[in-house]
């Protein structure tokens, strides 16, 4: 395998349709300044700039310790595997990426990216789908994430005011974020998994037919969209969504996925001020689908707080075929905001305005429509 030594990102010139070799940062690579061709700065390691078109991309890419998370300078702090911004069809297969301060691969308004048998380990994600935030916005379409793809060990920079969410591998460092975040359309993400510690498994935002199959993890957040206020809803934060006043998820698909607090190295679960869901759905969103999964719960963790399903702010959604395990249909650990699952039941549990954005499950046979086993 050829192996290149990296001072700053390698942005892939044009007509080169193929990158494979072993990429390391040099103790001085650092990321430059400039907008590689009106597309913002080069943020990759390996940089896929606007309008390249179709590139296969299979390498090992390691970062050095210098790349530092927690570094005052954007430079050494930002520093990405891959990134490809405003093109199509990207190939990434058998890749891996190591010892970076943020994701594995970074797409910003590609359409077509086809990501399989690709790994990450100590990288705050795999997968960091966001949008364009140029002069227009551009939202991703058609990613697609198969062929047994992990995320390992996931870190991130310290929040000082969080000690629970410290990592127990690395106590300079958070235990990361999302193994994927993904704001997109006609996209999926199949046969993934998170090993070790890390922060969650799969994170959607204000998505658009996104389908999530059979991965393995210990938390799920389908969000509608991305900032919320409690008095004016969707889109109500200091910083306006760019996809316009009041954007919405619509169609996700969460099915075949096992899902168990304890899939995860990562202590939060124990720590009493902090609450975590197996699949968390918050914030508007119209037509999701919840089935066949298998989601363990543990009831005698701090009933206030933790929950297999939850519906916050104003989330729709059908459920069906899912086996609860160590719940009843009435049990606050197996869905909750449910129908007679109320939270004045057990507190505030992190919906903001249940009356005025009062959440909904489609089926009204979700009781007998997903099984309960209470002896599990």
């Amino acid at each position: 395998m050829n192996e290149t030594i990296l001072h700053e990102p390698y942005v892939v010139p044009p007509g080169q349709r193929e990158v494979t070799g072993r990429f390391l940062a040099a103790p001085d690579f650092r990321l430059r300044g400039g907008n590689i061709a009106d597309g913002g700065t080069a943020m990759g390691m390996i940089t896929v700039p606007p309008g390249a078109g179709w590139v296969r991309i299979e390498a090992e890419v390691i970062g050095s310790p210098h790349l530092d998370p927690n570094s005052q300078d954007w430079t050494l702090r930002d520093v990405r595997g891959i990134h490809a911004v405003l093109t199509r069809d990207i190939t990434i297969k058998n890749s891996r990426f190591s010892d970076l301060p943020r994701a594995g691969i970074m797409l910003a308004g590609v359409e077509g990216a086809d990501i399989s048998h690709t790994h990450s380990e100590r990288c705050n994600s795999l997968l960091d789908a966001s949008y364009f935030t140029g002069p227009a916005m551009v939202r991703n379409r058609g990613i697609h994430v198969h062929g047994f793809c992990t995320h390992r060990n996931g870190r991130s920079h310290l929040f000082p005011d969080l000690p629970h969410v410290y990592s127990v591998l690395d106590r300079s460092r958070w235990a990361g974020g999302m193994g994927i975040y993904l704001v997109a359309e006609d996209s999926e993400v199949v046969d993934f998994a998170v090993l070790g510690e890390c922060n969650g498994c799969v994170k959607t935002v204000d998505g658009r037919n996104v389908r999530i199959a059979r991965c393995i993890g210990n938390q799920f957040m389908l969000q509608g969209s991305c900032y919320w206020s409690p008095q004016d809803g969707p889109n109500a934060g200091t910083i306006p969504w760019p996809f316009g006043p009041k954007s919405r998820a619509k169609g996700i698909v969460i099915e075949d996925c096992l899902i168990h607090p304890r899939l995860t190295a990562h202590r939060f679960y124990e720590i009493l001020e902090f609450g975590g869901n197996g699949i968390q759905l918050s914030y508007p969103q119209e037509n999701t689908l919840i089935r066949n999964n298998h989601l363990w719960w543990e009831q005698g963790s701090y009933p206030t707080q933790h929950s297999a399903i939850q519906l916050a702010e104003g989330a729709e959604a059908t459920l069906t075929g899912n086996v609860f395990h160590q719940a009843t249909p009435e049990s606050h650990h197996a869905i909750w905001n449910a129908p007679g699952n109320l939270p004045q039941a057990n507190g505030f549990h992190g919906d903001s305005s249940p009356d005025r954005w009062p959440s909904k499950i489609i089926n009204a046979d979700w009781r007998t429509a997903n099984q309960f086993s209470p002896q599990d």
